[in-house]
């Protein structure tokens, strides 16, 4: 994705000519807008990401335990979790905004890793995660689920993701959110770090923006 950013027009970018850039030219931004931009100034961000979260839903009216479980969301650009501890490869980066459908929001990430959990003892490996301290729940981006197909069935007050026959994610539907539960995949680091040893560039597996690794003979 181009976007322009520093005050500078990026010329990559197809949707709009320097003369009508706003990032260039800030007194060509409409009113109405100039506020509600308030939080994507291109001096401090590097890149926003949409959430697509709604701000009045709080946390405890839809997940009572956040900590572990996810929602399955179709705005969200990255994966993003709260708990510092799931993550490995941590790096830390500069505070990086995050636009949300909220204006008044404040959501920033500090960190990006690598999350190793378990759904439905199924093992997964999240790479490029965002670690967001102050989100209210975990997310789990759809567009990094779907590199080509997906299929999503509703079971009652159940869902089911699938790729070519092959369960991606379920969980349960509440208030219109996909939710999955999860825990801690430690084993599933361990063959991680053991793969990596042996084979790197094998480490990482790729299906439809998963990146994981079953348990196996080594």
């Amino acid at each position: 994705m181009y976007v322009c950013q520093n005050g500078k027009y990026n010329p990559k970018k197809m949707t709009h000519k320097e003369s009508s850039c706003w990032v260039e030219h800030p007194e060509l931004r409409p009113p109405s807008n100039r506020n509600r931009n308030k939080f994507n100034r291109q001096d401090n961000d590097v890149e926003t990401h949409q959430t697509g979260m709604s701000a009045p839903l709080t946390s405890k009216e839809l997940i009572p335990d956040i900590t572990n479980t996810l929602v399955v969301n179709c705005g969200a650009t990255h994966h993003m979790f709260i708990n510092k501890e799931l993550f490995s490869n941590f790096v830390e980066m500069e505070k990086l905004n995050i636009s949300t459908s909220d204006p008044g929001s404040n959501l920033f990430a500090t960190c990006r890793g690598t999350v190793a959990i378990e759904v439905e003892n199924e093992p997964f490996l999240l790479p490029n995660c965002l670690y967001v301290p102050n989100v209210s729940r975990n997310l789990i981006s759809l567009l990094k689920i779907f590199s080509t197909s997906i299929t999503i069935a509703k079971h009652d007050k159940a869902f089911q993701s699938t790729n070519d026959n092959k369960t991606i994610l379920c969980g349960k539907l509440s208030k219109n959110l996909m939710i999955s539960e999860f825990t801690k995949c430690t084993t599933l680091l361990t063959a991680l770090l053991a793969l990596k040893a042996r084979s790197p560039e094998k480490s990482n597996l790729q299906i439809d923006g998963f990146s994981y690794l079953r348990e196996r003979p080594m």
